[in-house]
C-alpha cells in the first residue's frame, strides 16, 4: 500500500473516530486505534500494538495516554481499581486477552466504545465451506454480525457449487470466495491443481483478514484460516468441534452445546465478539426477479395452493419411501384441494418420477428449481414435507409450514425451529441415539407410517393461521 493511501486511511479513521461515529472516546482509544491500523496496513502486524510504538506514542503499559502529553488535568485519571478508588462498570472492565481458553465464557451481548473502534472496520473472514444446510444455518450468525458491524469487510469462503450459488448476491456480504476442493481432492497432484491452491492461498493472505470465524469445525477449514495468515482464528472449543483435532489450529476457541439446535450453535461465535445475538433469527438470501417469477408462475399453475413434498435425503438412511410420499399427496388433494410439486436435487430426478407414478389421482408433478427459486416458492407454499435435507432447511429459513421426517439424525439439532412445526420420529429404537449413520441394514427409523405422517400435517395445517378450506362431498 502507498504511504499516501495509509495516511489518508489512519486520516480518515481518526475523523470518524472524533466527530463521526457520535461516542465520546478517549484521545488514548483515538490514538492507539489509528496507530494500531497504520501497523496493520503498513506490516501486517494484526491487531496487535507493538511496544516500540506505545513508548513512541507516550502510551504506558495499560493502553492510557500519558496526561502530560495530552495537557489534561489529573482529575480525568482512571482510578486504581486495587486500592478501592471509585470507577464505573466500564472503567473496571478487565482488559481483553488475546486467547480465550475452552472454560471460558462467551462475553455479553454488549460492545464496548473500544470494541466498536477495534471491530468496525476489522476485515472478517466467515468460514463455513458447506453443505447447503450447514450454509444456512450459518445466515442468522452472519446477519447479526452484520447489524453489530455495519462498516466491517465481511468475507465468507466456501466450496464452489450449490452452497456457494445460495450466498451469492448476499447483502450482508461484501465478498464471496468460491473454493474447488472437490476438484482439487481428484487431482491433488496435478501441477495446474498446485498452481491453482498457491494462487489461492495467496488471495487469501492478500486480503489481510483480522479475524475468522470458523462454523464448520473440521480440519480443512481450520486449514484454510491457518493457510490464509490470519492472526485471530476463533472456532468452538475442542468438545463441540465435529473434528477435534482442529482445535489447534485456533486461537480462541469458544464453549457451545453441540446437542443445542446448530443454529444457536453457531450465534455462540458471534456472540463471542460482543455482538447482540437476540431477537428472530434472519436469512439474508439475494431473490432475483427471475427467482420471484418463478415461484408465481408456479402459484399460478396449481391456483395458488401448493405444497412441496421433497423425498431426497442425501443418505440413504434418510430416506421415506416414495410410495408414502405419493399417499401423502392424494390425501392432500383429496382433503384440502393442495397439489403437489415434488422437488428433487442432483441425481434425485428418478426418485421423483417414481413419487408421481405411483400417486393414483395426479396430485403431483415433478418440479426443477434452483435452490434460490426453491427459496422463493416455499415463502409462498401451503406446506413442506420432507426429511433432513438442505430444501426442508431452506423452507424452514423460508418460514414455510413444516412437517419433518427425522430418523438417523437429531431433530434437536438440526430440525425445523419455528415452535409450530411438526417433526415425525421414532422413539422406539435404541439405535437411533447419536447414530449419524450413512449406512444401515434396516433402516427402521425411517419405517414411519403414512397415518402416522397425515396426523402431524392435519396438526400442522390446523395451527397453520391461514385458513385451509376442506372440502365436503356433496350428497
Amino acid at each position: 500500500m502507498e504511504p499516501a493511501q495509509i495516511l489518508k486511511s489512519c486520516a480518515s479513521r481518526l475523523c470518524r473516530l472524533m466527530c463521526g461515529n457520535g461516542s465520546a472516546l478517549e484521545p488514548a482509544q483515538i490514538l492507539k486505534s489509528c496507530a494500531s491500523r497504520l501497523c496493520r496496513l503498513m506490516c501486517g502486524s494484526g491487531s496487535a500494538l507493538p511496544k516500540t510504538v506505545e513508548f513512541f506514542l507516550g502510551l504506558r503499559p495499560d493502553g492510557l495516554l500519558k496526561i502530560e502529553a495530552l495537557g489534561r488535568s489529573p482529575q480525568h485519571k482512571k482510578p486504581d481499581v486495587r486500592k478501592g478508588g471509585a470507577t464505573s462498570a466500564h472503567q473496571a472492565a478487565e482488559p481483553r486477552k488475546n486467547c480465550i481458553s475452552e472454560s471460558a465464557e462467551p462475553r455479553k451481548n454488549c460492545i464496548s466504545e473500544m470494541d466498536k473502534v477495534e471491530l468496525s472496520f476489522m476485515r472478517i473472514l466467515v468460514v463455513k465451506l458447506g453443505a447447503i444446510g450447514d450454509v444456512v444455518h450459518t445466515l442468522p450468525a452472519l446477519a447479526a454480525l452484520r447489524r453489530a458491524l455495519p462498516d466491517a469487510r465481511i468475507a465468507w469462503v466456501v466450496e464452489r457449487g450449490g452452497a456457494a450459488k445460495l450466498l451469492q448476491g448476499n447483502p450482508s456480504l461484501d465478498e464471496l470466495i468460491e473454493l474447488d476442493l472437490r476438484g482439487w481432492r481428484q487431482s491433488l497432484m496435478n501441477l495446474e491443481t498446485q498452481t491453482a491452491i498457491r494462487k489461492a492461498m495467496a488471495g487469501l493472505r492478500n486480503a489481510r483478514f483480522d479475524l475468522s470465524l470458523d462454523f464448520q469445525g473440521l480440519m480443512k477449514s481450520a486449514m484454510v484460516a491457518r493457510l490464509a495468515r490470519i492472526p485471530r482464528r476463533i472456532g468452538f472449543a475442542r468438545d463441540a468441534l465435529r473434528e477435534p483435532a482442529s482445535a489447534l489450529l485456533l486461537t480462541e476457541r469458544v464453549k457451545a452445546d453441540d446437542c443445542d439446535h446448530v443454529i444457536r450453535k453457531n450465534l455462540k461465535l458471534v456472540e463471542h465478539l460482543g455482538c447482540d445475538v437476540s431477537g428472530e433469527y434472519e436469512f439474508p438470501i439475494a431473490l432475483s426477479d427471475d427467482d420471484e417469477r418463478f415461484a408465481a408462475e408456479q402459484l399460478a399453475r396449481f391456483d395458488g395452493s401448493v405444497a412441496i413434498l421433497n423425498p431426497g435425503g442425501g443418505w440413504p438412511t434418510k430416506l421415506w419411501g416414495a410410495d408414502g410420499f405419493a399417499a401423502i399427496a392424494d390425501r392432500l388433494l383429496e382433503a384440502y384441494g393442495i397439489r403437489s410439486v415434488v422437488t428433487y436435487g442432483p441425481g434425485e430426478e428418478a426418485l421423483a418420477q417414481s413419487v408421481v407414478n405411483q400417486s393414483r389421482s395426479g396430485a403431483a408433478v415433478a418440479l426443477d428449481s434452483t435452490l434460490k427459486q426453491f427459496f422463493a416458492l416455499a415463502a409462498r407454499a401451503r406446506l413442506f414435507i420432507g426429511g433432513d435435507t438442505g430444501p426442508m432447511h431452506i423452507a424452514a429459513a423460508a418460514r414455510a409450514p413444516i412437517v419433518a421426517l427425522f430418523g438417523p439424525t437429531s431433530s434437536r439439532r438440526n430440525g425445523p425451529f419455528a415452535a409450530h412445526d411438526a417433526v415425525i420420529e421414532r422413539f422406539d429404537l435404541d439405535c437411533r441415539a447419536d447414530c449419524y449413520r450413512r449406512a444401515c441394514s434396516h433402516t427402521s427409523c425411517m419405517k414411519i407410517p403414512v397415518e402416522t405422517v397425515w396426523q402431524g400435517i392435519v396438526k400442522r395445517l390446523e395451527i397453520e393461521q391461514r385458513e385451509l378450506p376442506v372440502l365436503s362431498v356433496e350428497r
